[in-house]
């Protein structure tokens, strides 16, 4: 059987001799939304903690993802049917994945090898849903079996209950561990929390010209945009704020409730230094590849940009160099970003990784951030390099 434990699920742990005894296979519930992804992005040899869950509240966005091995292996693959059920007490169904994930048939698996189906199921159970418990059912079919068919079933019992706080935080190291690590673990009963302290701070850090609260808010953004039953709570925190910073805490509302603000946290084009903050606060709240790979896309502007101390011995500064300057500073700060996080977030280097391993980098400068930043060990064959001098290591 699979090693599913109540906090975390460890699918890299393989049975590598295995004899075969039919299908098998695990659910895993948790508020991770991109599963899949992040198995993918994962470097070779590294383990990826997947947390579960067991209590989700009233319009709570949560997944349910399959694991499975030991499937019937015909002409050198294995074909598999799906299916997710999810009942209450009594019985009646209340979510029937039926027509969302599709048949799956891919090159045979090594014996015993547990597989993640690649569809994964997002669910939210309403208002309209009375409280209690909840089952989710998973079964697996085995298209190749004999006899056609060949299932095992996992359940896993969720209560609803209404939205509880979690504990609050003492320091601005604990918040911003908390929300850098988000992805990892998410906890949304401990986001208004977060808000609160940052509130709390604010004003002080402001004074210091220490604050960039638009990026503070964008991480705010996404982690509440799958966890509507937060957002009233969140609300009633914003109206106790200072003005300056109820203002800006307010944009995050504007923005959940599909107003044009949303476009300031959903960044598609990164014009301004900010942005890229916005991008990285996107990352720690979903653990998603997108974010890193706009960021990755900007490396390329260091090397045509203007440095900071050349564009002030200008005496009349044209548009052009303007926008130079700016490729500067937006470059360099990708570049380093880059290389920080992918050194204490392994998810960034699973999937600067996975950039470099499919060919999708396509200046050389790039690349060798990303591979230094991935393997700081590396050196061109005769000590080439193409990055200044002040960028080594």
């Amino acid at each position: 059987m699979f090693m599913l434990k109540r906090l975390a699920l460890i699918f890299f742990a393989l049975s590598a001799a295995l004899p075969l005894t039919g299908a098998e296979c695990k659910t895993l519930v948790t508020l991770v939304p991109n599963v899949a992804e992040r198995c993918s992005g994962i470097l070779p040899g590294q383990a990826l903690s997947l947390p579960s869950v067991s209590r989700v509240s009233h319009m709570q966005t949560f997944h349910v993802h399959l694991f499975f091995r030991d499937l019937t292996v015909r002409d050198g693959k294995i074909k598999v049917g799906t299916r997710i059920l999810i009942r209450d007490a009594a019985g009646t169904i209340h979510f029937d994945s039926r027509d969302s994930i599709k048949t799956l048939e891919l090159p045979a698996p090594a014996a015993g090898k547990q597989l993640l189906h690649p569809s994964g199921c997002r669910v939210v159970l309403g208002r309209d849903k009375n409280p209690g418990d909840y089952t989710v059912e998973t079964e697996v079919t085995d298209l190749n079996a004999v006899n056609s068919v060949a299932r095992d079933t996992a359940k896993i019992t969720l209560t609803i209950n209404p939205p509880q706080e979690g504990k609050g935080f003492q320091s601005q190291r604990e918040v911003m561990n908390f929300m850098r690590n988000y992805y990892l673990n998410p906890q949304p009963e401990r986001i208004v929390p977060a808000l609160r302290f940052w509130a709390g701070i604010l004003p002080e850090l402001r004074q210091g010209w220490r604050s960039r609260p638009l990026a503070l808010y964008s991480w705010f953004y996404f982690a509440l945009k799958p966890n509507p039953q937060w957002w009233k709570p969140f609300a009633v925190e914003v109206t106790k704020m200072e003005a300056p910073d109820r203002n800006g805490a307010s944009l995050v509302l504007m923005a959940l409730s599909g107003k044009k603000s949303r476009e300031l946290f959903e960044v598609q084009e990164v014009k301004t230094l900010w942005q890229e903050n916005v991008l990285w606060s996107e990352f720690f709240a979903t653990g998603g590849k997108a974010p890193v790979e706009k960021i990755c896309r900007q490396i390329r502007r260091f090397p045509q940009g203007m440095r900071p101390e050349d564009y002030k011995m200008l005496q009349e500064p044209t548009a052009a160099d303007r926008e130079k300057l700016m490729n500067n500073i937006i470059g360099r700060s990708a570049m380093w970003s880059i290389r920080s996080f992918a050194r204490t977030h392994k998810l960034v280097a699973g999937y600067l990784n996975k950039q470099m391993m499919e060919k999708r980098v396509q200046d050389d400068f790039t690349a060798e951030v990303i591979l230094r930043s991935i393997r700081p060990e590396f050196l061109e064959p005769e000590g080439n390099t193409l990055l200044p001098a002040a960028m080594e290591e």
